[in-house]
């Protein structure tokens, strides 16, 4: 069986990326960006699950929910199929890698595609990767009153960055998408609450996410708003704290004719239209203002949410704009900026980032287990932006990570070779 890919490659995005100490300015990071990754990772996990199903079913010519899938180790595009176990749907990746589905329910809009069916269906499965993932996730999404809703709850435990979690979260939502000649417009809400536990930390999550976006041709523009409401608190070894009423508010767009590499959604547009405000209180004392780190100027690259701390510290929470915009992938502290895009790419990508003060810099590549491959970097460099091309040719397709130390901290991202 021949299929793109792309589409089984959601799998690593699962794998934990290489850890770090958690500082005030990890937790905090983490605390803003809240149920991010679970919800992120829950969404790959229900489209691989509805891919996995389609694609034996059409191998079967009837629903199959259980079975083998297996991919082919010379040629990543293949797939065969077996119908044993008959209790769950495995798939094996060809580098050993593999991910159970049990079914509990799967119903839903089948006279369609597998896409049709993402967007109109009612699911309860259970997905393992051993050591890894034992998660739970009753997802129903439909269409009503010409939008998009759904409802999907999670339970059960999760590895993100070495860190093994338990997760208790309820995510609802909704989007609005039109399109019309010359014309497309989308607006998207996501509000997510719950829990997330390790051993010495809690989060209790409090989130919602609004996004809007618009193309329009006759303008040649591409526009997008974004706004982050958090209330989100953690405790743990290192005290506690609650983000109170942050509220975050940014638009940013593109010209059509901009080069692909400089993404979309990346100047500052309605500079009077961005705003920063709300509270942070550790151990239930007033600790900091969250606020853009620098003044918003219309066509520049945007700026840093970060919280400004009564102590003096200033702790980087979230990109707008810069970098997240143009890769959705990115390590963010006071002293780096590392991403890499395209991502996923083909035949080659580009690490930037940026240094605040001199350091001496490493930066590797590493496979998917976690193993240095590849060293790019290692030399001393001043306060700068930075920016390297990175050939992937005599890469084969999966995931690798790139990590780089300074003399203050390390950061690491995934990206993906297709």
């Amino acid at each position: 069986m021949k299929t793109p890919l792309y589409q089984f490659l959601l799998l690593f995005f699962l794998y934990p990326c290489i850890s770090y100490s958690q500082s005030d300015a990890d937790i905090l990071k983490q605390l803003f960006h809240g149920s991010e990754d679970v919800i992120n990772q829950s969404k790959d996990l229900i489209s691989l699950s509805v891919d996995a199903v389609w694609y034996a079913s059409d191998i079967t010519g009837y629903k199959t929910t259980t079975g083998t899938l297996t991919q082919s180790s010379t040629n990543f595009d293949y797939w065969t199929f077996s119908s044993a176990p008959a209790d769950k749907m495995i798939l094996n990746y060809a580098n050993g890698d593999m991910i159970q589905f049990i079914f509990n329910a799967i119903d839903g809009y089948v006279e369609g595609d597998e896409y049709d069916f993402k967007r109109s269906h009612a699911m309860d499965f259970i997905s393992v990767i051993p050591n890894i993932l034992n998660l739970r996730i009753q997802s129903e999404t439909g269409p009503q009153d010409g939008k998009i809703y759904w409802t999907r709850t999670m339970t059960g435990s999760t590895t993100l960055d070495e860190v093994s979690y338990n997760i208790n979260l309820t995510n609802t939502g909704n989007n609005n998408e039109e399109i019309e000649s010359g014309f497309a417009f989308g607006d998207y809400v996501n509000e997510t609450t719950g829990s997330v536990a390790s051993s010495t930390l809690t989060y209790d999550i409090n989130e919602k996410y609004y996004t809007s976006i618009g193309h329009n041709s006759n303008t040649g523009i591409y526009v997008q708003s974004r706004q982050i409401i958090n209330n989100n608190s953690v405790t743990g070894s290192l005290g506690s704290y609650r983000f109170e009423n942050a509220n975050c508010f940014w638009i940013g767009g593109t010209s059509f004719y901009n080069d692909a590499y400089e993404g979309i959604y990346n100047q500052v547009i309605e500079d009077y239209n961005w705003s920063a405000q709300g509270t942070l209180y550790k151990n239930n004392a007033y600790y900091g203002t969250i606020k853009y780190d620098r003044p918003i100027i219309n066509y520049s690259n945007g700026a840093y949410i970060i919280a400004a701390c009564n102590d003096g510290n200033n702790y980087y929470l979230y990109p707008a704009l810069q970098p997240e915009a143009v890769t959705g992938i990115s390590e963010i502290t006071g002293q780096l900026n590392l991403n890499s895009y395209p991502n996923p790419a083909t035949s080659e990508t580009y690490i930037t980032y940026t240094l605040i003060k001199g350091s001496n810099i490493n930066l590797t590549i590493l496979d998917h287990t976690g193993k240095a491959i590849e060293k790019v970097i290692s030399e001393f460099q001043n306060p700068g932006d930075y920016k390297y091309k990175i050939p992937l040719d005599r890469y084969p397709s999966g995931m690798y990570y790139y990590r780089i130390i300074t003399d203050d901290f390390s950061s690491t991202i995934k990206f993906v070779k297709l």
